[in-house]
């Protein structure tokens, strides 16, 4: 049944394709997927009819939902055979409302994913986001992942540059295979064609919350940007790949900076909650990766906090890393300690690791801590947690670690509107 649905959807978004002829916008890559298909739509629809990727709607089943402009009926095998109806009336009367750009999600869990996807939509334009370690479990070794990734540039058409991420080594690496392909670059490094100036990247301590500053430099252009709701370097980077598309489609760089300081992004990555004694939560549960973990840290180091305040790192389980799950594990509690966490608190067999890692390299045990539960590890931060600490809590999808954000969090009531998975069939 579930292949008959695969094909039956593939049918209907190639014909539904070839009949409206909108300007497909493909995002892909290990992390900042979804905030980038929602700074890149933000954009685009303040000059076109937009629709963008639900969700995490990014897979074989999410992908052909989107083009057809529906959500998944799940189990319902009525809601299959009405969403069907509804595709074949998409193709037999020309619906005037079908969006002029899709913006489409692209993820992959395993090799031969991306032919699949991206030779069904084929986009006109393509954005890849960083390219690190996450979905590793079916995948030979990171280079075969990295391959993968950027094999969406062969199925892309040649009007348009392949927007990529400058501060990715293995996207850099692996571009060495396409020296034939029009790139535009965005990122910190010096070479990147839209590049963020180190020097102008700061964090000004708010009310509640951060408002980050930063410049970026374009075809000798200087856009200078204050955003109160973009925290992390990752969503930075989200907002700079919408820039990069902007562009291409036309949109004038004021105008594009106009859109972008009231974009909003996504529930669960890197957003911030006000928490229980007079704490600042960053909430990034949406799921994790090594690398997406990392560039949360490195955020928590940015921003400005008081001297007795300390920085406290919830982990959950980091999920899909194949054979490299523990060395994965306790390579960020390594990184932790390094960086200046002050503590680690872990839920999971998993995440242990990630203690391990930091106590190895002589992180104090008085200041790591693992529970099997989220139970436990809620009521000890409740405990525990000070007047001004930053709290980061983080886990992959299957960690549900909202669930930690919930209790912690100062108006619970808000919980519906802010925090991921909130639905009444996750909550079950």
């Amino acid at each position: 049944m579930k292949k008959i649905v695969f094909i039956t959807l593939s049918f209907y978004t190639k014909r539904i394709l070839k009949k409206y002829k909108p300007k497909v916008i493909a995002i892909t890559g290990s992390v900042g997927k979804t905030s980038t298909t929602q700074t890149v739509g933000d954009v685009l629809g303040s000059n076109f009819s937009v629709r963008k990727s639900y969700k995490n709607y990014n897979n074989e089943l999410g992908v052909p939902l989107t083009v057809i402009g529906e959500l998944s009926p799940r189990k319902s095998i009525v809601g299959w055979a009405v969403l069907f109806l509804k595709a074949t009336k998409l193709l037999l009367v020309k619906n005037d409302k079908y969006p002029e750009c899709l913006v489409l999600e692209i993820g992959i869990d395993r090799p031969g994913d991306m032919e699949y996807l991206a030779s069904m939509v084929h986009p006109d334009l393509s954005v890849i986001t960083f390219v690190g370690g996450s979905h590793l479990e079916y995948f030979k070794s990171q280079s075969e992942l990295t391959k993968e990734k950027l094999s969406i540039i062969n199925y892309t058409k040649t009007l348009k540059p392949i927007i990529i991420n400058a501060d990715s080594p293995e996207i850099m690496n692996g571009m060495a295979e396409y020296t034939n392909v029009h790139r535009l670059s965005y990122g910190f490094s010096k070479q990147a064609d839209l590049r963020i100036l180190l020097e102008s990247f700061r964090y000004k301590k708010l009310d509640f919350g951060f408002e980050t500053n930063f410049s970026v430099l374009y075809k000798s252009n200087q856009i200078n940007f204050k955003i109160d709701k973009f925290i992390s370097i990752a969503n930075v980077y989200s907002l700079v790949a919408a820039i990069a598309v902007g562009a291409e489609f036309g949109i004038s760089l004021e105008e594009i900076k106009k859109v972008l300081e009231k974009s909003v992004p996504p529930k669960g990555r890197m957003n911030l909650i006000q928490g229980i004694n007079n704490t600042t939560i960053f909430d990034d549960t949406y799921n994790s990766s090594p690398a997406s973990s990392v560039s949360a840290i490195d955020t928590l180091n940015m921003v400005p906090r008081a001297k007795t305040a300390s920085i406290w790192a919830v982990f959950g389980d980091m999920l899909e890393l194949g054979g490299l799950t523990e060395h994965k594990h306790r390579a960020l509690g390594k990184y932790a300690k390094d960086s200046g966490v002050t503590n680690i608190v872990t839920v999971g067999e998993l995440a242990q690791q990630i203690v391990i890692g930091a106590e190895d390299s002589g992180m104090n045990k008085d200041n790591t801590h693992n529970f099997k539960n989220k139970k436990s590890s809620i009521k000890f931060l409740k405990d525990n947690l000070k007047e001004g600490d930053i709290v980061l809590v983080k886990g992959s999808q299957g960690s549900r670690m909202e669930d930690v954000v919930k209790e912690l969090m100062l108006n619970k009531n808000d919980a519906e509107d802010l925090l991921v998975r909130q639905e009444p069939f996750w909550l079950k």
